[in-house]
């Protein structure tokens, strides 16, 4: 359930320089300001289930900009769903082995053919292979170039100075021509992730009048980008190599076939590349400026960690996997660089995640992510939780939902060290000094305050007018932080998400519950993704894929769609059991897809059953049509669930066709107070139909 936005004047506050409270507008929402880079494609092999539902929910979205993978058919949904959503196009920022190659940056080594080759051979012997792909450790990304040949290496020799090259492919990647004995063979600069190198230096070449960095930002915005269509506040570039690493990679910028580290220096190297880098982004802004000046034209990169250049053409930067590349004193120090010099609106993205060894209680960690949101508040920073090393699912948690407002002035430190700053509706409270740390409430102005009253950590968020906290910080590594942080309310604020008991512990299941636990035969199925989100099959998933992993001793096996089961007598059963973490009223809702890549394929059922209750007591029976009301939310009914997990849902297989066990949604209501509403209305009379 997404924050509901609201409009709120303020009175400007001119605070070292920066004004803290402004008019609501979707380039400056309030806070909490939850933000999400999507890292996968739309158009994949299998349904993205609903991931889109769940990326609109976000006040930032940066998604894949390049029309070949999809932002043709997610950027006009995304814009859809949420037209306030902030959207960026993540966009290229290196070349590919289909660019022109004297773009390209190489290698200080140059061989030579020992013998003359022919078109598509499979092996070349050159006169010396040594360092032909310096800085990597196999040949699995080693490219040569011969005259105008781009070349796939699958294997060296060092000792024959044999190389195996790939054939057959199309005439790409292979030797496609005639090449003289004693050709030079250069070796290009690959690696995994940000693709080949542009050479960026005073020493590029110009390609048909144009220069490295104006090549690829022209093909950013006039041709890999549907920039014209109007979808996209600003472009976004992850792998920006603003510190380009050197390692054993054998640069040669100069391409005079001494590696520039021997002729030159390190930072040489770092001055040419910053020479290209600037005039790169110089061009990209311009192009921005030029096609679409009535747009926002926001500009935000992925450096990894900090960035302390280019205050005058970026909006900020993204953190990526928060404390994974930076400290937190880096983030903090630069953060309030961001804050004092950057271009506004800022931009700054606290990309917080933890790994897949983590799986088996990263999302339930929920001191990590008041520690990494609150940290955000401090310094305007969008904030999200994410899983993975490539971040491919993310979680809501109750502090999402709540309403801070705008911020009153910048973060300060208390004696302690607690970074603390006070908002329309309250004040938030960081603990990022590493040390155990305690807050009271005779350290904050403007009180009282009350705790957050929420659901999935109810002892941390018990709604109670606030007095003192104890807040835990310890440093494991210098990136390796941990602490805890605190929202307060200046009025009893009670905020539970939406329980969401899905098929999978990590897949849309909801932090602090479980997952279905199903009970006799069910199949866990995905269906085929097609490029028209219409066409997909909308089982409640964040992706159609089916990865799997060990992880010590977790195994994850948890990317799947939904389960079904074919008719029977009820030997099949599915058993959704939430966590509340505050009893009260809930509405219980059912989602479905299809079974099947088409929603024609198969025959669902008409009449499948279910059963609401608490521990042995069921409250509510029925049954539901799984042909009808599919991709979205069915109610079901109401129900005042204690806390723990005795309320469930369950469904069998009694019924007339395939049974799909998808998710259910508990939606808190209130508590005694509330008095749901099960009396159908009563038949209209006296209607005359004309």
């Amino acid at each position: 359930m997404k924050k509901i936005l609201f409009l709120l004047l303020l009175i400007p506050m001119l605070i070292a320089d920066i004004v803290w409270s402004q008019t609501f507008d979707r380039l400056n929402p309030p806070f909490p300001r939850l933000g999400i880079f999507n890292m996968s494609s739309p158009v994949a092999s299998k349904s993205n289930g609903v991931r889109e539902r769940l990326l609109a929910d976000y006040d930032l979205a940066i998604i894949y900009g390049m029309t070949d993978i999809g932002a043709d058919v997610l950027a006009p949904e995304l814009r859809r769903l949420n037209p306030n959503q902030i959207l960026l196009a993540s966009g290229i920022n290196s070349v590919n082995d289909r660019d022109p190659v004297n773009h390209f940056l190489y290698r200080s080594y140059r061989g030579r053919l020992m013998n003359a080759i022919e078109a598509n051979q499979a092996t070349i012997t050159v006169d010396n292979a040594t360092n032909i792909y310096a800085g990597q450790s196999n040949a699995n990304l080693c490219y040569i170039r011969i005259d105008d040949d781009l070349i796939k290496v699958n294997s060296v020799n060092f000792t024959t100075n044999v190389l195996t090259v790939q054939t057959n492919d199309v005439d790409r990647l292979v030797v496609s021509t005639h090449h003289d004995s004693g050709a030079i063979v250069y070796s290009v600069i690959r690696v995994s992730g940000p693709g080949i190198y542009p050479n960026f230096s005073e020493y590029a070449v110009t390609v048909d009048g144009k220069y490295s960095w104006d090549y690829i930002a022209e093909k950013n915005f006039l041709r890999e980008v549907n920039w014209s269509a109007g979808w996209f506040d600003g472009m976004f570039h992850d792998w920006f190599a603003y510190i380009l690493y050197i390692g054993t990679y054998k640069h040669d910028f100069d391409m005079n076939g001494i590696t520039d580290t021997e002729e030159h220096s390190s930072d040489w190297i770092a001055r040419q590349w910053r020479y290209g880098l600037e005039k790169f982004v110089q061009r990209e802004e311009q192009l921005m400026a030029e096609l679409t000046p009535d747009l926002p034209n926001l500009y935000a990169v992925n450096a990894g960690g900090v960035i302390d250049a280019y205050y005058q053409y970026l909006n900020g930067h993204q953190f990526e996997g928060f404390q994974r590349f930076t400290s937190v004193p880096g983030v903090i120090s630069d953060a309030k660089k961001w804050l004092n010099q950057g271009k506004k609106p800022t931009i700054l993205h606290l990309f917080d995640y933890f790994p897949e060894a983590k799986f088996d209680d990263g999302k339930n960690r929920f001191s990590e992510v008041r520690f990494g949101l609150t940290l955000a508040m401090q310094y305007d920073m969008y904030y999200c939780r994410t899983a993975g090393d490539t971040y491919y699912l993310f979680f809501w948690y109750d502090e999402f939902d709540t309403e801070m407002g705008y911020p009153t002035g910048p973060s300060t430190a208390l004696a302690n060290g607690l970074l603390v700053r006070y908002f329309d509706n309250g004040v938030v409270v960081c603990n990022a000094t590493g040390a155990n740390q305690t807050l009271t409430a005779d350290m904050l102005t403007g009180g009282p305050y009350y705790r957050l009253k929420g659901g999935q950590d109810p002892v941390w968020n018990n709604g109670e007018l606030f007095t003192s906290v104890d807040m835990p910080g310890i440093i494991y590594a210098p990136k390796n932080q941990r602490g805890d942080g605190i929202l307060l309310f200046k009025q009893p604020t009670t905020v539970v998400s939406d329980i969401i008991v899905d098929n999978f512990f990590m897949n849309a299941t909801s932090p602090g519950s479980d997952p279905v636990q199903l009970s006799g035969s069910w199949t866990k199925a995905v269906s085929a993704g097609f490029a028209d989100f219409r066409d997909n099959n909308p089982y409640w998933s964040q992706t159609g894929s089916t990865r799997a992993f060990q992880a010590g001793d977790y195994y994850y096996d948890d990317s799947w769609g939904y389960h079904y089961s074919t008719a029977g007598s009820g030997e099949n059963s599915a058993l959704y059991k939430p966590t509340i973490g505050l009893p009260g009223w809930y509405e219980v809702s059912e989602w479905h897809g299809w079974h099947g890549d088409r929603a024609s394929n198969y025959a669902e059922a008409t009449n499948v059953p279910f059963e609401i209750g608490v521990g042995t007591d069921v409250r509510i029976r029925g049954s539901y049509n799984q042909q009808e009301n599919i991709g979205q939310w069915n109610r079901l009914g109401f129900i005042n669930l204690p806390a723990g997990k005795e309320g469930f849902i369950k469904i069998t297989n009694n019924a007339d066709g395939y049974v799909i066990a998808d998710a259910m949604r508990f939606r808190y209501m209130g508590g005694d107070e509330f008095s749901p509403d099960t009396v159908p209305p009563a038949a209209p009379t006296n209607v005359r139909v004309y």
